[in-house]
């Protein structure tokens, strides 16, 4: 099984892709709700919510373009309806880009999903 950690996301030494999702989900509760469940994961860059549609930003190393395409097969993994997602090959990074990764080693991801199957 894939752990998760900090060194998964290095830019300095990976190249990276984006990707923005955009996940329609049944309501606008259940929307804030994954929102919420997502908040701290070590992929999101940033994240939002309008309406019934949860909007986000994840980076990946490139060659787990494959953790992208899991959400668009399987929408009911996030409890969504209907998802998309756009991917970003060539990033511009702010000068002082600091994702927030995990220190430690984990089986699963902070929201409690195993990204890894």
């Amino acid at each position: 099984m894939k752990k998760h950690h900090k060194d998964d996301n290095d830019s300095s030494t990976n190249k990276s892709t984006l990707g923005v999702m955009v996940a329609k989900m049944p309501t606008a509760k259940k929307a804030a709700r994954n929102a919420e469940s997502m908040k701290n994961c070590p992929r999101l860059l940033a994240s939002g919510v309008r309406s019934n549609l949860f909007l986000g930003v994840f980076i990946a190393p490139e060659d787990m373009k494959w953790w992208f395409t899991l959400p668009e097969e399987k929408p009911d993994l996030l409890g969504a309806d209907e998802v998309s997602i756009t991917l970003v090959d060539q990033i511009a990074y702010p000068a002082e880009f600091q994702p927030h990764l995990p220190d430690e080693l984990s089986e699963t991801s902070p929201c409690g999903t195993n990204c890894a199957k």
